[in-house]
């Protein structure tokens, strides 16, 4: 396994898993802007490329930024095609408790381009993790 941790973030990369979880901090409330999120996002699919991995976790749930319908679009049209092409086969997320966030993520998977992998949400890493890797175990 490996750990990628910034002030924002942490990235687990997990290969015998076909894993990459992207766990957000508290401390992403300090994020200063919409290029910053990008930049984790560029970062977050690079691991997914690198490793070819076909099952994401995203925990929202420290997560303290809303991203926007701009932000939405572009993540869908520019990265995820990229993660598809990668391998990308299914993405668990981890509710945010905050309701913009929620809802701004849950829009962003439902972007057209998200529709081509699989996408639930969790309450708990437990779960998000059972569904993400029952269908490695086949």
């Amino acid at each position: 396994m490996t750990n990628i941790l910034s002030t924002f973030y942490q990235l687990d990369i997990q290969p015998e898993k076909s894993l990459v979880k992207l766990i957000w901090k508290k401390e992403s409330k300090q994020m200063l802007s919409d290029d910053d999120f990008i930049q984790i996002q560029e970062i977050y699919l690079k691991a997914v490329v690198e490793n070819s991995a076909r099952n994401t976790l995203v925990d929202l749930r420290h997560l303290d930024f809303v991203v926007v319908p701009k932000l939405q679009e572009e993540i869908s049209t520019k990265n995820f095609p990229i993660a598809i092409q990668a391998g990308l086969r299914r993405v668990a997320v981890l509710n945010s408790p905050d309701v913009f966030t929620q809802i701004s993520s849950q829009q962003l998977m439902d972007e057209d381009n998200a529709h081509i992998f699989q996408t639930m949400f969790f309450d708990n890493e437990t779960d998000a993790l059972h569904w993400l890797l029952k269908y490695e175990q086949k």
